[in-house]
Parts: structure tokens; C-alpha cells; sequence
């Protein structure tokens, strides 16, 4: 009975309380124990004190955490989170090293990619760096898969032949392209450059060839780009016999082919939205523009304008009247309050719209039977006419009321 109740007496403490080693049980005491040159047992994990200043703090350059002693990583992240994020100043890398970035092309009708070219010209070397890194670097099959075949063919002498020509032929149109593009929309200085854009695209097609041939072979030469044979015979599609239709070498291939097709493209763009008819009748409108005080108004213009686009609406005899009444018009306006500091033709319609509606208005109200009505009670009666909506507000009894006010009437309207 007794050993069962110690049995039951039992606690976890002195279930696990250790046994006493066997010296004590020979006789000797741990106290009598030496521990002087007893040395507590190396832990696996012993901390490393790491100086903080000699970590790198620019990502580009500082070790990645995998490649530290692992007993030491996370320390150094803790010191890394306790600097805070980084950010390189200018002053360490000089300006030739600020690559930049590519402009989009425009997304407006007439706009144009000169700006686009221009930068791909001056960025070529740097692009075709990005590329190759992607290439070796690129983060998926894709992304490497497309940028061999950018580089592949920006490094052609195709692709450095046309980049080039379209530099010349949208050096020439850019005028006119950022001219169409203005609100204050100048008509005359427009028409001027799409004569000129017209004659500087003919020279260039008669003249332009062996220039950008001799530039482009250049530029290839300096970018170790392969160039073609020009006198070798060019092949089409996937070169078979059956493909070749005719004898043609490599330098008329990229002459007629490419270079006086693409001009001759431009030609018949500019043709078809400024044809010389066109062309002819905005200059001849642009006499009645009221700019700076109708500095640009011709009557022979005008006249004209009348005379060769409008020949059904203006008889024989009406041309003569116009003439005359073109004259007073150009004196009279002038000096005509409503007609100042006009800009557009806009402007002009909607002053003489304002004109022609008040001469309608004297035809309503001044009839027959109102032919010998003063000139106060006919400018009254034509402004409540043409000034209909202001007064639609206004009730008749409040102007009975107004009428009673100024005196005594003897006759009752009410």
C-alpha cells in the first residue's frame, strides 16, 4: 500500500528531476568538482556583429542577400530595412550616360513623325543595346523571342535605308504638317508651303537617290551592318525563278521601288487634299478674312473668286454691282463698330448674319400701312422683333401697368 501511494504522490517536476551522476553515488560531491576551465558548449547559431558601413547601398552594385555567409543574412537585412530605400544622386554619372526615352508618334490626322525618326536616329546605338539585353536577360521566351526579331531587322540594311529616307521625305512635310495643326489657321502661308512641299519632294525624287545611298552605306559601315551588292540581281518574295518577273539589280529595287514610291505616295496625298483648284479658291477666300483690320481684303480677289466658282450665282450685270458695292464694303467696314477686332471668318459670317437679320426684320416690321412711323417708335418695334427671346418674359399686363404709371389715361385697356 505504501508504494502505491507514492506512486500516486508522484509529480511531473520530480518525474523528469535528473538522477545524480555516478561520482555522486561514489561518494564524491559536485561541489568538489574543478569547472575553472570548464567552457559552456559553441551554440550552431552564433551571432556575427557586422559593420554597417561597409554595406553597398546602390542595388545595381551591392552583393544580393543569397550570396552572404547564412548565419549573417538576416542581420543584414535588418541593416538594410534600417538605412531605408535609396536613391542615386545626379551628380555621380555624367549626362552622356542619360539615355532618354523614344517619342511617340502623333495621334492627330495631320500630324507628324519626324520627331519619332529624329530620336530613333540619335538613340540607334542605345537601342540596339537594350535590345541585346533583353535578349540575354529577358525574363520569359516571348519577351527574348521579340527582341531578336527587333534586332535582326533594325541591323538590316533595309531597315537603316528607309529610316533614313523617311527622315528626308517627313523633313520636308513637317512644316506643313504642324502649319494644318494651328488654330489660327493662316490660309495663305498654308497654301505657300504645300507649293513648296510639293517642290522640294520633286527635287528630292530627281535628285535626292545617290545622297542618302552614299549616307546610308556610311551609317552601315559604322554600325558593322552587312551591305548588298547594288549591282547584283535583286530576288523577290522567296527567291525562286519562278518568283523573278524581271531583271532588276539591288540599287533599282531600293531606287524605284522604294524611294520614288514612297514620294510619289506623298505626291498624290498632297494632290488629292490640295488640288490646284483647291488651292486656288482658299487663296482667293483668303481676301475676305478680317485679320488685322481686313489688311488681306482684295476686291479683284473677290471678284474673281465670284467670277470662277460661282459663275450661276452672279450674272453679267451683278458682277458690276458687286465691284461697286465691294468698294463701299471696303471703306464702310472699316469704320463699323461691329466689324473691330474680328480674326476669323467665323467671326465675320456670324457679323453679317447679325447685319442681314436686322434689314430682314426692317421688311416685317416697317410695311405699307407702317411707312410713316418715326424713326424712335421703327427702332423699338425692330428691337422687340429681332430681340424676340428677351422679351418672350415679359406679360402684357405688366406693360399695361407700366403704361398707366407714366400718367393718366382717360381710355382703359383693362
Amino acid at each position: 500500500m505504501e508504494s502505491q501511494g507514492s506512486k500516486r504522490e508522484k509529480t511531473l517536476f520530480s518525474f523528469f528531476k535528473p538522477r545524480e551522476s555516478a561520482s555522486t553515488s561514489e561518494g564524491h560531491s559536485p561541489s568538489n568538482v574543478d569547472i575553472s576551465n570548464h567552457q559552456p558548449p559553441l551554440s550552431k547559431s552564433r551571432r556575427v556583429e557586422i559593420d554597417l558601413s561597409t554595406l553597398e547601398r546602390d542595388p545595381g552594385i551591392r552583393i544580393p542577400i543569397w550570396q552572404h555567409p547564412v548565419n549573417q543574412r538576416d542581420e543584414i537585412r535588418r541593416a538594410y530595412i534600417k538605412m531605408g530605400p535609396y536613391q542615386p544622386k545626379l551628380a555621380e554619372y555624367r549626362r552622356t550616360n542619360q539615355i532618354g526615352n523614344l517619342h511617340r508618334s502623333g495621334a492627330t490626322r495631320w500630324s507628324s513623325h519626324f520627331d519619332s525618326i529624329c530620336s530613333l536616329i540619335d538613340m540607334y546605338g542605345a537601342t540596339i543595346s537594350v535590345l541585346e539585353s533583353i535578349i540575354e536577360e529577358g525574363s520569359s521566351n516571348s519577351m527574348r523571342g521579340e527582341a531578336g526579331g527587333c534586332l535582326m531587322i533594325m541591323r538590316s540594311f533595309e531597315f537603316i535605308f528607309t529610316l533614313y529616307m523617311m527622315h528626308k521625305i517627313m523633313g520636308i512635310t513637317d512644316l506643313l504638317c504642324k502649319a494644318l495643326q494651328h488654330k489660327s489657321l493662316d490660309i495663305v502661308n498654308a497654301m505657300d508651303l504645300v507649293s513648296t512641299t510639293k517642290a522640294l519632294l520633286f527635287t528630292l525624287r530627281e535628285e535626292g537617290f545617290d545622297h542618302l545611298l552614299v549616307h546610308v552605306q556610311s551609317i552601315c559601315r559604322q554600325n558593322d551592318i552587312d551591305i548588298p551588292d547594288m549591282n547584283a540581281s535583286y530576288k523577290r518574295a522567296t527567291g525562286r525563278s519562278c518568283q523573278q518577273k524581271d531583271s532588276m539589280t539591288v540599287c533599282q529595287h531600293y531606287h524605284f521601288d522604294v524611294f520614288n514610291s514612297a514620294i510619289d505616295f506623298q505626291h498624290e496625298e498632297l494632290n488629292s487634299k490640295f488640288s490646284d483648284g483647291a488651292v486656288e479658291l482658299l487663296i482667293l477666300s483668303s481676301a475676305l478674312e478680317p485679320k488685322d483690320n481686313f489688311k488681306s481684303f482684295k476686291v479683284d480677289d473677290i471678284c474673281k473668286l465670284a467670277e470662277k466658282f460661282y459663275p450661276e450665282d452672279f450674272s453679267e450685270q451683278e458682277m458690276h454691282y458687286l465691284r461697286c458695292q465691294l468698294n463701299h464694303y471696303k471703306i464702310d467696314v472699316l469704320h463699323h463698330k461691329s466689324f473691330q477686332n474680328m480674326s476669323t471668318m467665323t467671326e465675320l459670317c456670324r457679323g453679317l448674319v447679325e447685319t442681314k437679320r436686322a434689314f430682314s426684320a426692317m421688311k416685317h416690321v416697317k410695311t405699307a400701312l407702317r411707312n410713316k412711323m418715326e424713326e424712335e417708335f421703327l427702332a423699338d418695334s425692330m428691337m422687340i422683333y429681332i430681340e424676340r427671346e428677351l422679351v418672350e418674359d415679359i406679360d402684357s399686363d405688366s406693360i399695361i401697368d407700366e403704361f398707366y404709371s407714366t400718367k393718366h389715361r382717360r381710355l382703359q385697356l383693362k
